[in-house]
Parts: structure tokens; sequence; C-alpha cells
């Protein structure tokens, strides 16, 4: 009994002043991340980037079309030697109306080279300045020769282009920009039937 006492009593004081074991804890990571807002979602759509401006378009000027306003029928010579009568100025419409078959037309001389003077010519009066670099002439004649100038002056400088007369008669030349440009004739071509004269049916510049 003694000896039941003393093991008993050893038992009682050991358990009495052995160390306190807590309880098994959870180490908090399912509560956290129960706590833990969930990561949002992508969206479903993705935005659209802004569509780029479209360029704006520069339009080039158009050029000046050359168009005829007037002309005017030249006998510098003539008028200084006093003659009056002129080159037919009633008839330089005809030059540029549109109508092929009309024409304006110089006075018939005996020969090719006049003889009194050194020529005669046109002036072509365009509405406004405009770069100009071809000059057709319909005519009625063949040989002789025509210059152009820039201007109204019909022998100042020299001649942006020059040849002879055929029925389209074409001269080209560096491009040049003004509102006036003369036609001179220091030789006469030959009409159809032989006369010593100019005959412009039209005049078509660009």
């Amino acid at each position: 009994m003694a000896i039941t006492v003393v093991l008993g009593l050893m038992w009682a004081l050991s358990t009495a002043f052995s160390g306190f074991v807590p309880p098994v804890q959870s180490d908090g990571g399912e509560a956290a991340r129960a706590e833990q807002p969930a990561a949002p979602e992508a969206d479903a759509q993705t935005e659209e980037p802004a569509p780029e401006p479209e360029p704006v378009e520069t339009k080039t000027p158009e050029p000046v079309r050359p168009v005829i306003e007037s002309a005017e029928a030249l006998d510098p010579e003539g008028e200084a030697s006093g003659d009056t009568v002129g080159e037919h100025p009633e008839a330089v419409q005809y030059a540029y109306d549109g109508q092929p078959e009309t024409f304006w037309y110089t006075r018939t001389y005996a020969r090719p080279t006049y003889g009194m003077k050194t020529g005669v010519g046109f002036l072509i009066k365009l509405e406004e300045k405009a770069p100009v670099s071809t000059i057709v002439l319909d005519t009625n004649n063949d040989g002789g020769t025509v210059e152009v100038r820039a201007g109204s002056d019909p022998t100042e400088g020299k001649p942006l282009a020059s040849g002879s007369f055929a029925p389209s008669t074409e001269l080209e030349f560096d491009t040049t920009e003004s509102d006036e440009f003369v036609l001179w004739f220091p030789e006469l071509p030959s009409t159809f039937n032989g006369k010593n004269r100019v005959e412009l049916n039209e005049i078509l510049v660009s």
C-alpha cells in the first residue's frame, strides 16, 4: 500500500508541474485566403483603339486656263508713216471666235517681204496672266515666217519661238507667264490661191 501511495503521489506531482501544451491551431493560411479579395477577371471585350484621323488631302491649285479676251492688228511702221488704213482691225475677233470658217487677214501685198516695211503683227490679249507654252495657229497659209513674243512690242527682244506657216502651225516655247503675246510676220505666207497675206482662222493658247 505504501508503494502504491508513493507512485500515485509521484504521478500527481509529475502531472501538476508538466508544461502546458496548447491545442493544435491552424496557421491562418486558409482564413487569410478566404478573406483576400479575388483578382478581378479580365474584361471579356477589350477596348478598341481610336481610329487614326484620315490625312487631309491638299489639292494643288489648277493653273489658270489661258483665255483670249481681245486682240489687235498691228502695223506700227504703217501708222508711223501716216497709213491709217490698218491691217483689217474690223476682223480681229474672227481669229479667236471659235468658228474655223471665219478668219482675220492682213492686206494683200505684192511681195512676201512687203517692200515698204519690215512686217505686221497680231496682238493677243488674255483675260489674265497665265503660264503659256504653246500657241497653235489654224490658217489658210503656207510658207512665210511667224514669230511670237511675250508683251505687246512686236520687235523687242528675242522671239520665244518662230516658224513657217502651215494649215496648223504650232509654236512651242519655254513656259512664259504673261497676259499679252504678239505674233509678228516678217515674211508673208501665201494663201491657197497664191495671195501674199496672212489668214488666221483660229488661235489656240495653252
